[in-house]
């Protein structure tokens, strides 16, 4: 399982600042997700260091807590990749039965 370590910078009605010790992969993805909500003013993401993977990434949202907004966006990540799961078992299981 996945251990992330995050600290919060900066936490008020509309904005949320953290650091995470994660690089393009996660921030990327968290930051694609949090666009697609139309209550999500801004999400992006600094590195802080090429070579060290440690970001600072931003939440502003509008009429939503940026913490309910980014729980939201975890769990439709979540969702998303459980299909994936889903989806990846049946071909694999289908392609199993194929070849015996």
């Amino acid at each position: 399982m996945l251990k992330l370590n995050i600290r919060i910078l900066k936490i008020n009605n509309g904005e949320l600042v953290f650091e995470i010790d994660e690089g393009h992969t996660i921030c990327n993805l968290l930051c694609k997700r949090l666009l697609k909500n139309p209550l999500v003013k801004f999400a992006g993401y600094n590195i802080k260091h090429p070579l060290t993977p440690v970001s600072i990434v931003t939440i502003r949202t509008k009429d939503i807590n940026p913490i309910n907004a980014l729980e939201e966006a975890v769990n439709r990540i979540c969702d998303e990749l459980n299909e994936v799961k889903s989806v990846f078992y049946k071909v694999t299981r289908s392609e199993d039965k194929k070849a015996n």
